[in-house]
């Protein structure tokens, strides 16, 4: 078959990719704990949005991460760390809300509070 790469995750842990040889028989990958961002996802007017209608959408050096929750709140883990940027996104036309900047510490929660577009 050949070298190739292989994308390992796994939870709450940061994505990495590896180098896999041709001949190797068995891979040993040491994932790094991630960090999080959470909090309300509400409407206009303050009220949860309470369905999978939405997500939260962060992106942090050019890679988009995604979570929603049913109650009114999300939740992204596994993030690495860095700057990046969160907004809120409505699932059936794509439309998005207003983006905040963040900065993603190295592990730990984040609060960062979203407003559906």
């Amino acid at each position: 078959i050949g070298a190739f790469e292989a994308r390992v995750g796994a939870g709450d842990h940061v994505e990495r990719t590896v180098q896999v040889a041709a001949d190797q028989t068995e891979l040993s990958v040491a994932l790094d704990p991630g960090a999080a961002i959470a909090g309300p996802l509400t409407d206009a007017a303050g009220k949860p949005v309470k369905d999978h209608s939405h997500s939260a959408v962060v992106e942090i050096a050019g890679k988009k991460h995604w979570g929603t929750q049913d109650n009114g709140n999300y939740a992204i883990r596994g993030l690495p760390k860095g700057a990046g940027r969160i907004w809120a996104h409505r699932n059936s036309d794509q439309k998005a809300g207003p983006a905040k900047a963040v900065e993603v510490p190295a592990s730990g929660t984040i609060t960062v509070p979203l407003i559906a577009p």
